[in-house]
């Protein structure tokens, strides 16, 4: 059986916060297993039990490593329920996640990848509790896998992983409509129209943006071409249409949440 490439890098990616032992656990468990493996935070403020959250910013990470990498991402509110524990392979990198969505884009972008159920529980800690599964399953996996182990050697194959909707723009008369699908830390409201859907719609200088009551014109080159006092877009470094106030909170200023309505239109 062809052995996985021993990985160096263990990503962590959950809704745990800081000021509980969650984290710290979670790397101790998988420093005993293997000391020389390097682990990176990717972040572990996902709001709370928000697997749409934690799907996003995994999507919007994990091709920033070196392939071998192993990703674990752990929002999962099914703990310890008949919800399954996942290993994926897919596109050179490894994933470990609960089976409730939050590789929805994984998915999507890879289409073919290895499923495996992670049901060989001498690769867990002997004393498995049901609340708890970031460090007593997919740590020890983890590092376990990144000392080689083979995956079909964690259980059995799986198949049919569940996904969650990824809402994608709509086209309506003369229009493209989509959503905002995250709020960044400065209040930047990342939509799912990516630099594509822009391109098509026409130039640049001659789109409007409507999100609620509020209306732009134009796309901005940079977030200092932008305006402090009313709403402004750029197309970020992700590729997704952004709005925002330069130097200031779009959310706050547009009393705006998750899954708002913003309409593109052409000339």
């Amino acid at each position: 059986m062809e052995r996985t490439p021993s990985a160096l890098i263990i990503t962590l990616l959950t809704d745990f916060g800081s000021t509980d032992y969650f984290v710290g656990s979670v790397k101790g468990v998988i420093l005993s297993i293997n000391p020389h493996v390097t682990i990176v935070d990717l972040t572990h403020e996902v709001a709370s039990f928000s697997v749409a959250e934690a799907a996003f910013l995994l999507h919007s990470t994990y091709p920033y490593f070196p392939k071998g990498s192993i990703h674990v991402a752990v929002v999962d509110p099914g703990v310890g329920s008949d919800r399954r524990p996942l290993l994926v392979h897919a596109g050179g990198f490894y994933f470990l996640a609960p089976d409730n969505g939050i590789l929805s884009y994984v998915f999507r972008d890879i289409p073919n990848y290895q499923c495996v159920e992670l049901t060989e529980t001498k690769f867990h800690l002997p004393a498995r509790g049901n609340s708890f599964h970031a460090r007593d399953v997919f740590a020890p996996v983890a590092a376990w896998l990144s000392r080689g182990t083979p995956i079909g050697q964690f259980g059995r194959g799986s198949h049919h992983p569940t996904t969650i909707p990824l809402p994608a723009p709509r086209h309506t008369d003369n229009a493209l409509e989509g959503e905002v699908i995250y709020i960044d830390r400065f209040g930047n409201l990342i939509t799912n129209i990516t630099k594509n859907d822009v391109d098509h719609c026409g130039p640049r200088d001659q789109l409007t943006i409507t999100i609620g009551d509020a209306r732009c014109r134009g796309i901005s080159r940079c977030y200092a071409d932008g305006s402090q006092d009313a709403p402004s877009t750029i197309v970020n470094s992700s590729g997704h249409l952004e709005i925002f106030f330069y130097e200031g909170n779009a959310a706050h200023h547009l009393h705006a949440k998750i899954g708002i309505y913003v309409t593109l239109t052409g000339r």
